[in-house]
């Protein structure tokens, strides 16, 4: 709570003249960001691939600004220690178009403010305007915000408690890929990105299908 009302301070003191540019370099691999008033509270977020000796973090601009870097360890045991459960499964899958179920929970109790990411499959999108309005469907959820960033739906709920809470994301696809690999579901608390859990999605239907099976006059 005490972060959120820092940021919350920061975004009202400096609404007026908010204007940063992020520069982080991990390795050879480069990533930006502009902060401006209009998503001073958003979280962004950067997912490093591999590992690299050193981050170099570069903010030129006006405004304050908020940065962590975590590194989080394959251990095992770890997530029988987290208070957040996820399961994802998919309820429709066609050739064109899949429904992704994703529910979590805290078996504590109420969180802090947590997101729910579901990463998109390689072919398919993800409608945003279908996106939005699950923020109305799901209003007595606490949902409250929807984007899709870095590939991934991202779902922003005012708090988690020990009852489930189940989203529906649909997607369409838009190319073919044929052998498709199996995505994830992730759930973590906004103020300690570290406690989190996450959930394979298998694709059925696709997972073993060839190009040509897929798409006939490709071959």
């Amino acid at each position: 709570m005490a972060l959120q009302a820092l940021a919350e301070f920061a975004s009202r003191l400096f609404s007026d003249g908010m204007d940063m540019h992020v520069t982080v370099m991990a390795g050879s691999i480069q990533r930006e960001w502009n902060i401006t008033r209009r998503n001073a509270l958003v979280l962004q977020s950067w997912e490093i691939p591999g590992l690299v000796p050193t981050v170099h973090i570069n903010a030129t601009g006006h405004g304050l600004a908020l940065m962590q870097v975590a590194t989080f360890y394959n251990v095992p045991s770890e997530s029988k220690r987290t208070p957040l459960k996820i399961n994802s499964t998919l309820t429709e899958e066609s050739i064109n178009a899949i429904t992704i179920r994703t529910c979590a929970n805290s078996h504590r109790g109420n969180t802090g403010m947590a997101l729910m990411e579901v990463e998109i499959p390689s072919g398919f999108v993800v409608d945003p305007v279908h996106l939005k309005d699950l923020t109305k469907i799901h209003s007595h959820l606490h949902l409250h915000r929807t984007e899709v960033m870095d590939n991934k739906a991202v779902l922003y709920f005012d708090k988690l408690g020990k009852q489930e809470v189940c989203v529906l994301v649909k997607m369409e696809r838009v190319q073919q890929v044929a052998k498709a690999a199996p995505v994830f579901a992730h759930v973590f608390d906004y103020y300690a990105p570290e406690t989190r859990t996450s959930a394979v999605i298998q694709m059925n239907l696709f997972r073993n299908q060839s190009i040509c099976a897929m798409c006939i006059d490709c071959c």
